[in-house]
């Protein structure tokens, strides 16, 4: 009787050589293809160490690894490619590429590659396949690639003159690529005008470790958020100074402090804590702040502070008819005079920018005027007006900076409400769709030319908030003309994310930067959006696995583009779904 090692062996030269085995033998035919697919679901992540390699004294060293994620959504058409790629992420894409129909003999590939960063690349190759013993595939490759893709202002970068190559091992029972070695060489230039400048090298090798697969909604996904949550609670209790500010970023020192109250007040520690209470108190002793994010962060750290546990259950039960918020003579009057400067200042109704000099080209942007509008609305709910103009303003910036033309698109969202997405016996169902006539994101300004997540996030959540108010308040300018304008910009905008937007980076944003203000963005959108999936992919499980597993040992978050603290509360109230829902009030809040 033969041994199983021989039976596996034997079956692997059936599967690669077509061979016969028992009865009479046949002429070897051409060797069967082998068929490679992932089976990652949509909001699944593989999860991957990434090393360096390097040779020191003639033996290859591994150097520190980073994180990166694979998620089912990424492989596009059984290949993995991440929302706007960049081209230092080449490496990565070739080497847990998966071609199909591989047999033992090299094979010719060819893929074309989109790049957010850079002009697309082709890369042409080849690869072939060998079953091993244990029933997994080793793949090795060999890649050539030049730029092909055109330049435009926001695509100067070109890379080519590159070469990979390498082996990945495949498990066809867990259909995942379970480690890959690439080493790879390309040169990078800037296109200025009709030349291109040398822009360094892409060089180097690359060791690729399967960590963990995990499921969406995995069985203790919850506690392992709560318990991180807690975690990152403690870490920016300890950040707090005596006086009960914390350190400043840059010239935003008030700014800073009123988003680490609002993210504790929001994750849940009372105002009667002392980290809570004394950094209201150093709020309150500052003179009204000068600058819009100051202003809407201090405002809605008191809200926050202030607003009763369970309110929103007990207004929708009809317990309580209207908002209490029980704030000192002391801080009503400063956060009332914090509100009026916050209307006075914009720009124009509904628009808010940086404090600038009166020949200032930029006097508003997306991001200012988001949070102004938060401010605002957290001005509204601690019981001072807000003008009908303002909202309605807002929605016009909003139409001033939107795309002006777009794909059409149909769009897949299910919302809170909305039926569970399985038909009678538990088949899985097709969510909702709606035909989206125009996909458009919404720019930082009007100087930009492209898009950016967080951006298209804040026009989202910015339309529906000036909807709701104007609806809460039963404004005349609240028309159903008005109202379905609004809807037409907001499905627009979700149908641009649908295709754009990653969870581990400011999707279409040159630079990778500020990929947790983007998650927070998000997490806003979805919540006044009441959206749950978005083309099949649970936004939160899918942001919370990043945040899970980018946190650091003592409970923080470092983040591009800014310091760790303000990268920490980003992430904590993501991680809280810490946005309050629109609802309508009897008092019209």
């Amino acid at each position: 009787m033969l041994r199983a090692s021989m039976r596996r062996w034997l079956s692997a030269a059936v599967a690669l050589t077509g061979l016969a085995v028992g009865g009479r033998a046949a002429c070897p035919g051409p060797p069967a293809p082998v068929a490679l697919a992932w089976k990652l679901a949509r909001s699944d992540v593989a999860v991957y160490d990434v090393a360096p390699v390097a040779l020191a004294g003639g033996r290859e060293v591994l150097g520190t690894a980073t994180v990166r994620t694979v998620y089912g959504h990424e492989l596009r058409d059984g290949q993995y490619l991440p929302v706007s790629a960049r081209a230092d992420e080449l490496a990565a894409i070739l080497a847990l590429h998966l071609p199909t129909g591989l047999t033992s003999t090299p094979s010719p590939q060819t893929r074309r590659i989109d790049l957010g960063d850079a002009a697309d690349v082709v890369a042409k190759g080849t690869a072939s396949a060998t079953v091993r013993d244990d029933g997994k595939v080793d793949v090795p490759f060999t890649w050539s690639f030049d730029a092909r893709g055109a330049l435009d202002r926001d695509v100067r970068l070109v890379v080519d003159d590159g070469k990979a190559d390498g082996t990945r091992t495949f498990d066809p029972a867990r259909g995942v690529v379970t480690s890959a070695r690439i080493r790879i060489s390309a040169r990078k230039r800037v296109a200025t005008g009709s030349k291109a400048e040398p822009a360094g090298r892409l060089d180097g090798s690359f060791d690729l470790r399967l960590r963990e697969v995990r499921v969406a909604r995995y069985a203790g996904f919850e506690a392992e958020v709560n318990a991180t949550i807690d975690a990152g609670v403690k870490t920016v209790k300890g950040w707090q100074k005596p006086d009960g500010s914390y350190p400043a970023f840059g010239e935003h020192d008030l700014g800073t402090t009123a988003l680490c109250v609002l993210t504790l007040a929001a994750c849940g520690v009372p105002r009667e804590d002392p980290a809570v209470a004394r950094g209201l108190d150093w709020i309150v002793a500052r003179n009204p702040p000068p600058r819009t994010y100051a202003r809407a962060l201090a405002l809605m750290a008191f809200d926050e502070a202030f607003t009763p546990p369970g309110e929103e259950a007990l207004l929708a039960a009809g317990r309580v008819k209207a908002r209490r918020r029980a704030l000192s003579a002391e801080q009503r009057a400063w956060c009332e005079r914090v509100a009026g400067h916050l209307e006075r200042d914009m720009e124009s109704p509904g628009s808010w920018g940086y404090p600038s000099a009166p020949n200032a080209v930029l006097k508003f942007d997306s991001s200012n005027t988001q949070y102004g509008a938060l401010g605002l609305r957290a001005a509204s709910r601690l019981g001072f007006p807000v003008k009908d103009t303002t909202w309605f303003g807002l929605t016009r910036h909003f139409e001033v900076v939107r795309e002006r033309k777009g794909p059409r698109a149909t769009l897949a969202l299910v919302r809170d409400g909305d039926p569970a997405p399985t038909a009678p016996g538990g088949t899985a169902a097709a969510p909702p769709t709606v035909t989206v006539p125009e996909v458009t994101g919404f720019l930082y300004s009007t100087r930009e030319t492209k898009p950016w997540l967080s951006m298209v996030c804040a026009g989202i959540a910015s339309l529906e908030l000036a909807r709701h108010e104007l609806l809460a308040a039963r404004s005349p300018k609240a028309t159903a003309t008005f109202v379905d304008e609004v809807e037409a910009r907001v499905l627009s905008g979700w149908a641009w994310l649908d295709a754009h937007w990653a969870v581990d980076r400011n999707a279409e944003h040159p630079g990778l930067t500020w990929p947790y203000y983007a998650l927070y963005a998000l997490e806003r959108a979805a919540i006044f959006s009441r959206v749950r999936t978005v083309g099949g992919r649970d936004w939160y499980f899918e942001g919370a696995v990043q945040l899970l597993l980018r946190r650091h040992a003592d409970g923080h978050w470092d983040e591009a583009g800014t310091d760790k603290t303000i990268g920490t509360c980003f992430a904590l109230l993501f991680l809280k779904r810490a946005t309050v829902p629109l609802a309508v009030t009897t008092d019209g809040k």
